[in-house]
């Protein structure tokens, strides 16, 4: 009998409901099915988040990971992303049924995340080499049902609305400047590029001796400087934000060519909206919300 993460399953059953406990109870006969549809064997999961993730051995001894999870928009729309911006710098869709949830992945090796990297300058470093091979210009004639930044727009717009006198710990005059300045940034794109949409240190994997993939892209379109936002605020320490924050943000600006003033006003207009989405959630993100006053404060800096 299958034995699942008990965190894995409450997720399941909390974000899907009814149809999370039918996938849950159906689990075992999906992996058994598609062991023979492609003549694999699916060995136990890795640590576990919304998505049944495992290692699997191919008949001919070549290994793969593969995805399981409820057939839902965002696994399409991982799907699409992992497709558009296919490159040796993104992790290989071997083989897929994307309509039942199933993805056959190739495996990364040896796969350690980013975040094992422990000095913070050569993993920005790093990073910033994966997302110059990323990122693509959107096409001028394109029928991509990703999600935009409009959209990231909407959803402050409908929590400064539904928030009258502020969301949490946020006040009611951060909550408008944040959704005054995410109006300006999203007015003043220059380009719209298909971004990753969740691009941190955990979704950055070691291939061979000096290479890094890309995993788990939510896609999203928009502004390059906005995608950089999740990896300065992922795996940033209590103490030192500012000064590490400063140091990040000047890296991936000499490396990539990016808007400093940009990255800072995204910066602080996400670390509201993310930090209203937690409160939404019924638990304040401390990171996010402290990030607010960082951002405030380097954009004084910058401003002189």
């Amino acid at each position: 009998m299958l034995e699942l993460q008990s965190e894995f399953t409450k997720k399941i059953i909390g974000v899907y409901g009814q149809r999370g406990v039918d996938f849950l109870t159906n689990l075992e006969t999906i992996i058994s099915s598609y062991e023979q549809r492609w003549h694999l064997k699916i060995h136990p999961p890795y640590e576990l988040s919304y998505n049944y993730v495992a290692p699997a051995t191919r008949n001919d001894g070549i290994e793969f990971a593969i995805k399981i999870g409820v057939p839902n928009p965002s696994f399409t729309m991982e799907y699409e992303t992992l497709r558009m911006l296919a490159s040796p710098s993104v992790v290989k869709v071997v083989d897929e049924d994307v309509a039942n949830g199933v993805l056959l992945l190739e495996k990364i090796k040896p796969g350690n995340t980013l975040a094992t990297v422990k000095d913070d300058v050569e993993a920005t470093i790093i990073a910033s080499k994966v997302m110059a091979k990323l990122w693509r210009p959107l096409p001028s004639h394109n029928h991509l049902n990703l999600p935009t930044m409009k959209d990231r727009e909407k959803s402050l717009e409908s929590i400064v609305q539904s928030n009258k006198n502020g969301c949490g710990p946020i006040s009611k005059k951060i909550l408008a400047e944040a959704l005054t300045l995410f109006k300006q940034l999203h007015r003043t794109i220059n380009q719209q590029y298909i971004l990753h949409g969740d691009l941190h240190h955990y979704n950055i994997l070691q291939s061979g001796h000096n290479e890094w993939k890309i995993i788990d892209p939510k896609g999203l379109v928009g502004d390059r400087e906005y995608d950089v936002i999740q990896f300065l605020l992922n795996k940033l320490p209590y103490e030192n934000k500012f000064s590490i924050l400063d140091r990040r943000i000047n890296i991936l600006v000499e490396q990539l060519g990016l808007n400093k003033e940009r990255i800072l006003g995204w910066g602080f207009a996400h670390s509201v909206l993310s930090t209203c989405w937690s409160v939404e959630e019924g638990s304040l993100d401390e990171n996010f919300f402290h990030s607010i006053g960082v951002f405030q404060q380097l954009i004084e800096k910058e401003r002189g």
